[in-house]
């Protein structure tokens, strides 16, 4: 549901209609995507030899936050807020999603 808003938003913002690309976006804001584990292809899960301890490290090391696109849809927002001179606005919104 959070990628269809994020793809709606999308598209009205790129063809100006910025009004509804706004209400788009706060749905996306609003919304908590539950994260998927990263997609390997074929040739990545196959084990090569002298990789094994590698392999072993990274799993530890997994990102997390790929499916979620609040951050994308807070930039965006930014982005129609300072381009409007809404810039307190813009930075709020900046300061709310966007943390590291």
């Amino acid at each position: 549901m959070q990628e269809s808003n994020y793809n709606l938003a999308r598209a009205f913002h790129h063809v100006g209609l910025v009004q509804l690309a706004v209400n788009y976006y706060e749905k996306v804001l609003v919304q908590k995507e539950k994260d998927r584990p990263v997609v390997k292809l074929p040739h990545e899960s196959a084990f090569m030899p002298g990789e094994g301890e590698l392999e072993q490290a990274e799993e530890g090391t997994t990102s997390t936050g790929h499916c979620d696109l609040r951050r994308e849809a807070a930039h965006n927002l930014h982005l129609i807020y300072k381009k409007s001179g809404a810039f307190d606005l813009a930075r709020q919104i900046l300061k709310d999603h966007c943390k590291l």
